[in-house]
């Protein structure tokens, strides 16, 4: 349930960096403008679809030319911060991420790619608190989330964090509340040291069942 469980959920986004080698240089032509023809929606649309094809680098170039064009724009700031985390470049990931909360805000885009990055990466760094706060937000923003630019990454497992944030925090009641999310038949009496131990193993088994 703790340094080996962190390692698994971060799984759930972090594929290979070496699949980066494979792509760079490869197919740049197809994904966006020449700097001639560069604009913000052209970049952006560019970015997302390396991204798609797990083509990290060209993808945060993309990203990058983007704020460069319109510093004002959200989304071009959350493409970065995705691109970073899976480049395993989480401090510049977050700066992204925080950058684009804050222009989001002004706009009142839609923030929840930017909300469950920020999440991970406080997860990652054992800062469950905070995580759960941004995983909290997401949910409550959009109980049926999706990140749209990567199959598979949804609001189970945002809540599928929450479980095991709250249960590394020692706080059993709303882990098992958001255990409850997942698996409404489940009970276990957190009062005690089996009940405890059954909760654990209930989240490990959901792990599976949510993405593992």
């Amino acid at each position: 349930m703790n340094t080996t469980r962190r390692m698994i959920f971060r799984s759930i986004l972090l594929l290979p960096i070496l699949m980066t080698v494979c792509f760079i240089g490869c197919g740049d032509d197809d994904n966006g403008a020449g700097p001639e023809e560069a604009d913000y929606t052209t970049e952006l649309r560019a970015g997302w679809r390396s991204f798609s094809d797990q083509n990290w680098n060209v993808a945060l170039e993309h990203f990058l030319l983007a704020i460069e064009l319109n510093d004002q724009e959200m989304e071009a700031y959350s493409g970065a911060g995705w691109t970073e985390y899976k480049l395993g470049n989480g401090s510049a990931a977050e700066a992204y991420w925080e950058d684009g909360y804050i222009v989001g805000l002004t706009a009142s885009d839609d923030l929840n790619n930017i909300r469950a990055g920020l999440g991970l990466y406080e997860f990652d760094n054992e800062d469950y608190s905070t995580a759960v706060n941004w995983f909290e937000e997401l949910i409550e923003n959009n109980p049926s989330y999706t990140f749209e630019h990567f199959e598979g990454f949804d609001a189970a497992d945002i809540i599928w964090g929450l479980c095991e944030s709250y249960y590394l925090l020692s706080n059993y009641e709303s882990s098992l509340d958001w255990v409850q999310r997942l698996n409404p038949v489940f009970t276990a009496d957190i009062a005690t040291a089996q009940g405890r131990l059954d909760l654990a193993q209930e989240i490990e088994r959901l792990y599976v069942v949510v993405g593992g």
